[in-house]
């Protein structure tokens, strides 16, 4: 494995505090909520099953229905995923201005 090369600061402090929302048609607050958070743009990170069961669809639907841009759909992420796998997704960032 390999990292990817980058500066670590010798402090961060990280808190975590999950928004859950539940319920028939939540997906079109999407843009709303990621609004919210300062974000303008979608980068759309699943996985295969989930696109084959027609949700990552619903997602676009939603992203594309908002004001955010979608700057792509990644479906090739798998269940604790590996740092090589989460290095591909990190290069995707600054390829697709997110």
């Amino acid at each position: 494995m390999k990292f990817p090369d980058m500066e670590l600061n010798p402090f961060f402090a990280w808190s975590n505090h999950p928004r859950i929302m539940y319920g028939p048609g939540i997906r079109s607050e999407l843009g709303f909520e990621m609004k919210q958070l300062g974000g303008s743009s979608a980068l759309l990170i699943t996985d295969q099953g989930v696109t084959r069961a027609g949700v990552a669809g619903m997602m676009v639907d939603a992203i594309e229905k908002s004001d955010l841009k979608l700057a792509g759909v990644f479906d090739n992420i798998v269940q604790d995923a590996r740092i090589d796998s989460i290095n591909v997704v990190s290069g995707l960032i600054p390829e697709t201005g997110c």
